[in-house]
């Protein structure tokens, strides 16, 4: 666990609360909890304790034992949810692999995980559910974005053909306007991408506020890089586009007018 406050758990009855959610209901280290009967106290604030859908609250296995037992729930319930997940820390020098075998040698009926393989399961069951609906929404996002930039490009570098009719004209070649263009799409798609990426981070931010349940990371690296490479492509396409025109331009015609 990563404490942003308090302390971990070292007494009876005390817990970790991941910090999003203590945030949302006012919870600091030190306050005491009640749930299904039972009071507990904050000792510590966790900031990397969630999932996408779900916050993780951190109690010690006997302090839930006697959560359940003494909560008003369904003896059935109670015997399905004793136990999910048991966190397990090595000791320095301790091997993953040895441990793991052990544990699962010793206790056939459970699974051990790392964190990283909890987080792709994660990932597979919500892709599972709602991944076609996600996708659909992403991709339309992505490729409306996209367009947007290059059409913009496309746009400011239709609108400046007399412009470029009088560099022609004045002896700038094809290469050269072409250089130019390219280089005030680079500009611009760079800057999109900064403000793009700091106004998602500010409405993840937002989220995490008004509702800490849903953890948002927009700043992927795997979807940074895609988009880094595929928006300044699109935005040089736009800007370039308008280049078959300018060579078909008659210099004449622009001082004619």
């Amino acid at each position: 666990m990563n404490l942003t406050a308090g302390r971990e758990i070292t007494e009876a009855g005390e817990i970790v609360v991941d910090a999003a959610l203590a945030r949302r209901f006012g919870l600091a280290p030190g306050d005491d909890v009640e749930f299904l009967g039972y009071a507990f106290t904050v000792a510590g604030l966790s900031g990397t304790a969630s999932n996408a859908f779900n916050p993780y609250v951190f109690v010690r296995l006997t302090d839930l034992v006697d959560l359940y037992m003494a909560g008003d729930l369904p003896s059935d319930l109670v015997l399905d949810a004793m136990l999910s997940f048991l966190l397990v820390e090595l000791e320095r020098g301790a091997n993953l692999g040895t441990v793991r075998a052990a544990i699962e040698r010793s206790v056939p009926s459970v699974d051990v995980f790392t964190p990283a393989e909890l987080a792709a399961n994660d990932v597979v069951v919500i892709r599972g559910f709602m991944g076609a609906a996600l996708n659909l929404l992403v991709g339309v996002a992505y490729v409306a974005g996209i367009l947007i930039v290059g059409l913009t490009l496309y746009t400011s570098a239709s609108g400046r053909l007399r412009e470029f009719a009088v560099m022609k004209a004045l002896g700038a070649f094809r290469g050269w306007l072409s250089l130019q263009l390219l280089s005030e799409a680079l500009v611009v798609t760079t800057i999109a991408l900064g403000v793009g990426a700091a106004l998602a981070q500010v409405l993840a931010s937002v989220i995490g506020w008004l509702a800490p349940q849903y953890l948002v990371q927009p700043l992927e690296p795997a979807v940074l890089v895609t988009t880094a490479l595929t928006v300044p492509i699109v935005g040089c396409a736009g800007a370039l586009l308008p280049m078959r025109r300018v060579a078909r331009l008659d210099p004449a015609t622009v001082f004619g007018s």
